[in-house]
This record gives structure tokens, C-alpha cells and sequence, in this order.
């Protein structure tokens, strides 16, 4: 007998439907096979019938993929999963109670509060689970309950409160705390919840163990609860908050700055309470730490987080960053940067300008971006020098600097900064570029006398963002400079005036000089749209000849009548560039006439003319375009042939 695939009611050994055949399927040996029987049983197989393999004691396999393939039913499987509860198995019951939680439905809410009475231990326990998995707040006072009991059911009662997060559920945890036993896990449930009150009971742990082995775990919850309680001023309300900062502060900072101190361990415990220490400083305002707290910066895993409490504690965390600025390792010097920045505070500049020197190219980079936010004048000149950094990223970041700045001051900081060599000129013209001021333009003027093209491209292009200034005049000598960057820029530059003036500069430049025609003519046409037609006929009629081809393409991306006639004939022009040239033209207008034109130049002498026509023909959604294009399928030349076959698949979503 053959083997069916999983899903296939034919073949199966039960002679039952296709649920039938996925149920069987569910124990396959290969696990890929296996994942796809679990998401197909998930979707169509009989729910109750899962439950039934669930209860197989033989197959362990099929057992757990049973119970896999209910859990991602999500609530289609509750009502089977709820009837189960009342199975006399009582491994069945409790399987069902966990898998419950996983489904991740409020249904099954009252039902796993109702199983909370059971005599079985270990079902309790799995709807205690259950119950945490789904952060259930209906349970909250039931689970309360449960904290007088056997020592397993109070233990997952304790992990459920903390996962359910309720408020209501600080002032028994706090309680329990007395049981020594099961204080680790209650100090946890305590960090997870919303509440005051569960800061002050984390607060009282962490006074009473701050010099104990245990003191670290009441730090770690009192981190996680401080997240949930972002505010400071509230936590002054608590009397064990402020007892711990009054009393405990110099065994705090032992303890605090060790975990700061370990260094690179990057370890997930670790970093919590790495985190934690760093809330615990920022909140408790433990002056002494703000050193440790930007030194602790360099662990790039931790950067954030020191960042956010650093920048939190304000103007008192000044000093600690200045003295950061001058630490031995580049990763403290670089944090501090970031954080000076961040802080902008006019005392961090000095310090900050002292950092532009620094050995490492890291350190300059953060100090050059910190000096942007904070925009001191002084800061001017030495930005300038790094304009010349051996670094790019330095560089660059000078550049952006100096365009954060005030126009006005930067402009003459720059002007006054004594060296002109050309990568201290191309920095100058970006920052002129993106800040521009009217006492620039003398030095702009004399870089378009510059023998470097940059300089004189980057020149125009500032000139061109001069307020109120009318530029033509100033750029229009640039239009026929000898680099032909420099043009282009002067052609674009100017066409951004949209002025008759500008319009008839460009136009007389397209009469005497085509080497730009098609730029020229895209911007005179973004410039003056349909208005500049007649005027751009007219340059064509007066020189038709290749260079001024441009001219007619735009034309007849602009569909413009009168061009169509001259298009049509570059048809007969004896170079075959020129008459493929006039095919996409012709495709562009798209009327009946063009049309009748392309299908007519198929036959053409030169296969790479009807090669393009093939190319076009497919746009054109005309009859005889289609005939054509079917007749140059059985073209002499291999390139057109298969040209014409590929345009005709594209066309039929082959």
C-alpha cells in the first residue's frame, strides 16, 4: 500500500476524513514535515480529538505536537481544552490547564480560576501558571489566597502575582517576604508590579541587605519597579525611600560603584544591575557616583541607559562630565562627549574644543557633534581645523557642525580663518552652501575665479542660495566655464530663478552651444512649461542636426504637435542611431500616425532599428502593433527575434 501525504483522506489507514489523516500525521519523524502537520492540525483538525492525543501515554511525539498544534489554535481549541477539565484523567486536566494559559484568551479565565480549589497539587499549579501567563487581574485575590499554602502553590502563586502586575497584590507579597524560603522569588514579583507600595517594600529589603551577599536581587526589583514608576517626586513620599537615602548612602556607594566598576561583563544579570545602580543614582541624586555613572558609559551595551540617567540627573552631572572628558580611556572621553552635547551646557565647551585634538578620531567626531548642538562662536575656528581632519567622518561632521551655526557668526569666524588650501575652501563652500549670509559673497565671487572645478562648482551653487540676490548676472559667465560640472551646476542654478531673464540666458546658451542640450531643455521646460515650445521649435528649425535632438524628444515627451512631423522625419536620416532615436520619440506621442510610422520602419535595413522597434511596439496596445510584433518574431536577425518573442511574453504575463 502506498503512503499519503499528511492532509490526503485517500490511502488513510482509518478510512476517516482529512482531519483524520493530519491527526495520524502528527507523530512524522521529520520535524519539518511535522511543523507543517501541527500549523495544518492547528487550522482544520478536530479540537477535541487533539485533546484525545494529548491523553496518549504511549506517543510521546505525537502527544507533544497534539498539544503544540492546540496551543496555536489559539481560541478555536478553549472550548475542547475547558471540556478537558472535567476529564477523570488527572494528567489530562492538567494539561489542559497549561495549555489554556498558552492560548492566550480571557475565556479561560474563570475556568482556571475554578481549578484553583483542586485537591491535585500539581493541577493547581498548572492553572496558577496559567493564570500568571495571562496576566489574569480576576485572580488576583484568589492567588492572595493561595500564599498560605503548600510551599510549591505558593511559590507559583507568589511568580503569577508578579507576572499579573497587579497593585492590589504589593501588600501580600510584602507580607510574604517573612517566609525566607521563598524571599528571592517574592523580592522579584515586588519589581514587576505598579505600586508604591511594592517600592516600598523593595527599598526596605535593599536598606536591610545593602551590606549582605543578598543585595543584589532587592536592587535588580527595585530597578524593574523604579521603571514602572518614572517619576522622582513620588518616591520622596515613601518613608523607606527616604530612610535608604538618608541612612544608607555611604554603604550605597560602595556597592553601587563596584557594580558600575566590573568592567566588561556583559552578561544579561549584569547589565540589569548595572541599570538598576544607574537608576538608583540618578533618583537617590548620589552626587559621589555621577563619576562612576559616566565612567560606566565606555560598555557600549550599557551607553544607553547611563546616557538617559546621566542626562536625567541635569546641571549637577556637569562636572562628573568634564572630568570625563579628560579620563584616560577614549571610551569615557567619547561618552562624555555625547553626553555634553546632550546636556548643552555652556560650561562643556571649553572642555569640548579641547577634545577636537583628540588622539583617537572617535573622540574628535563625538566632540565636533557636540560642539554643533551646543553652537559656541569660539567653537568656530577650531571647527575649521578639523575641516582638514585626516578623518572623513571627522570631516564630515565639521562640515555639519558649522552649518548648525548662526549665519552671521559663522560667516565671519569662517572669513577670518586664516588657510585657504582647496579641502579647507570645499568645506568652507558646504558650510556656505547650507548657511548663507551676504557678507559671503565676495569670497564666493573670487572662487569662481578658482583654478579648482570643485571650488568653482561648489561656489555657484552657494551663490545660487543667496537670499534676496538676483544671480543670473554672477552665474551666467559660469555657463560656459571649461569643466563641464561647472556648467551644469550654472544651468540648474539658474533655472531655479524661473525668471524671463533666467529663461532667455538659457535659451540663447541652448542657440550657440548644444553641448547641454538636454539639460537645458528639461529645465527650460520645468521653468516655463508649454509657454517655452515655440521658442524651442524654433532653436531646432534653425539647427537640425544631432546635437539638438534633445530639443524634439522633450517635445515629444510634451506631445506637442508640431514636433511630430519633424520627428517623423529623422525617420529617413541615413545614420540608424538617429532613426532609433526618432522611434522612442515617435512612441512617445502614441498617436495613430506614429504609430503607423513605427510598424513601418520594421522592415528597415539596420537590425538595430527594428530591434527598437520590437521594443516599442509592445507599448503602443494597438492592433497592428501586435501583427507587427508577431512578424518580427521570425525576424533574419537572432537579437530582433528575440527581442520581439520576450516583448510579446511580457505583454501576455508569460
Amino acid at each position: 500500500m502506498s503512503r499519503t501525504e499528511p492532509g490526503s483522506a485517500k490511502g488513510n489507514p482509518d478510512g476517516e476524513d482529512i482531519a483524520s489523516a493530519i491527526l495520524s500525521a502528527l507523530n512524522h519523524r521529520d520535524r519539518r514535515v511535522r511543523g507543517r502537520v501541527i500549523e495544518e492540525a492547528a487550522r482544520a483538525a478536530d479540537p477535541d480529538r487533539l485533546v484525545k492525543a494529548v491523553a496518549d501515554q504511549v506517543d510521546a511525539v505525537r502527544r507533544n505536537a497534539a498539544m503544540d498544534a492546540l496551543v496555536r489554535g489559539g481560541a478555536r481549541s478553549v472550548p475542547a481544552l475547558v471540556r478537558a477539565l472535567d476529564d477523570p484523567d488527572p494528567e489530562v486536566v492538567m494539561f489542559a490547564a497549561s495549555l489554556l494559559g498558552k492560548t492566550r484568551t480571557r475565556e479561560a479565565m474563570p475556568y482556571l480560576v475554578r481549578l484553583l480549589d483542586y485537591e491535585d497539587v500539581n493541577i493547581v499549579q498548572a492553572a496558577v501558571e496559567s493564570l500568571g501567563h495571562l496576566r489574569a487581574t480576576v485572580a488576583v485575590m484568589p492567588l492572595v489566597s493561595l500564599l498560605e499554602r503548600d510551599p510549591w502553590v505558593r511559590y507559583a502563586a507568589i511568580h503569577a502575582l508578579g507576572e499579573i502586575g497587579d497593585a492590589r497584590a504589593a501588600e501580600p507579597l510584602g507580607t510574604a517576604l517573612g517566609d525566607r524560603d521563598g524571599w528571592d522569588l517574592t523580592i522579584a514579583a515586588l519589581g514587576k508590579i505598579r505600586s508604591l507600595r511594592a517600592i516600598e517594600h523593595l527599598a526596605t529589603a535593599l536598606y536591610e541587605s545593602v551590606t549582605s551577599s543578598e543585595f543584589e536581587a532587592p536592587l535588580r526589583a527595585l530597578g524593574d519597579a523604579l521603571r514602572r514608576q518614572p517619576a522622582a517626586e513620588p518616591l520622596w513620599g515613601i518613608p523607606a525611600w527616604t530612610r535608604l537615602a538618608r541612612e544608607r548612602t555611604a554603604e550605597l556607594r560602595v556597592q553601587l560603584a563596584e557594580l558600575l566598576e566590573r568592567g566588561s561583563r556583559d552578561a544579561p544579570e549584569d547589565l540589569e544591575l548595572a541599570e538598576a545602580a544607574a537608576t538608583l543614582i540618578r533618583l537617590l541624586r548620589i552626587e559621589p557616583l555621577y563619576g562612576s555613572l559616566v565612567r560606566a558609559g565606555r560598555r557600549p551595551v550599557l551607553r544607553p541607559a547611563i546616557q538617559f540617567h546621566a542626562i536625567g540627573i541635569g546641571a549637577a552631572v556637569v562636572p562628573a562630565v568634564a572630568e570625563g572628558l579628560l579620563d584616560p580611556q577614549p571610551a569615557v572621553r567619547e561618552f562624555a562627549c555625547s553626553c555634553a552635547g546632550a546636556l548643552r551646557d555652556d560650561d562643556l565647551a571649553e572642555p569640548l574644543i579641547a577634545c577636537l585634538a583628540d588622539s583617537h578620531a572617535v573622540v574628535r567626531e563625538t566632540a565636533v557633534r557636540a560642539l554643533g548642538q551646543l553652537r559656541p562662536i569660539e567653537a568656530v575656528a577650531p571647527l575649521a581645523e578639523r575641516l582638514m581632519d585626516p578623518e572623513p567622518a571627522v570631516q564630515a561632521a565639521a562640515q555639519e557642525a558649522l552649518g548648525a551655526f548662526d549665519p552671521t557668526a559663522a560667516s565671519h569666524a569662517l572669513l577670518a580663518y586664516p588657510r585657504r588650501e582647496p579641502a579647507v575652501m570645499i568645506a568652507m563652500l558646504r558650510v556656505m552652501r547650507s548657511s548663507p549670509h551676504p557678507d559671503q559673497l565676495p569670497f564666493l565671487v573670487d572662487c569662481l575665479r578658482g583654478d579648482d572645478p570643485e571650488i568653482r562648482r561648489l561656489a555657484v551653487e552657494a551663490i545660487a542660495e543667496q537670499p534676496d540676490l538676483d544671480v543670473v548676472d554672477l552665474l551666467e559667465p559660469a555657463l560656459d566655464d571649461p569643466d563641464d560640472e561647472v556648467r551644469r551646476a550654472a544651468v540648474k542654478m539658474i533655472g531655479r530663478r524661473r525668471t524671463a531673464r533666467s529663461s532667455e540666458v538659457l535659451l540663447e546658451l541652448l542657440a550657440r552651444s548644444p553641448s547641454l542640450a538636454r539639460l537645458l531643455v528639461e529645465t527650460l521646460v520645468e521653468m516655463d512649461g508649454l509657454a517655452i515650445v515655440p521658442r524651442l521649435l524654433a532653436i531646432y528649425i534653425a539647427h537640425p542636426t544631432e546635437p539638438y535632438l534633445p530639443i524634439l524628444v522633450e517635445l515629444a515627451h510634451l506631445r506637442e504637435p508640431a514636433a511630430e512631423p519633424l520627428v517623423v522625419g529623422l525617420l529617413g536620416d541615413p545614420e540608424p542611431e538617429i532613426r532609433r532615436i526618432a522611434i522612442r520619440a515617435m512612441a512617445l506621442f502614441g498617436s495613430t500616425v506614429a504609430t503607423r510610422h513605427i510598424i513601418a520602419s520594421a522592415t528597415d535595413p539596420a537590425w538595430q532599428v527594428r530591434a527598437t522597434v520590437a521594443e516599442v511596439l509592445g507599448e503602443l496596445g494597438h492592433p497592428d502593433a501586435r501583427v507587427e510584433l508577431e512578424r518580427l518574431c521570425l525576424d533574419e536577425h537572432a537579437f530582433v527575434a528575440t527581442a520581439a518573442r520576450h516583448r510579446l511574453e511580457l505583454d501576455e504575463g508569460i
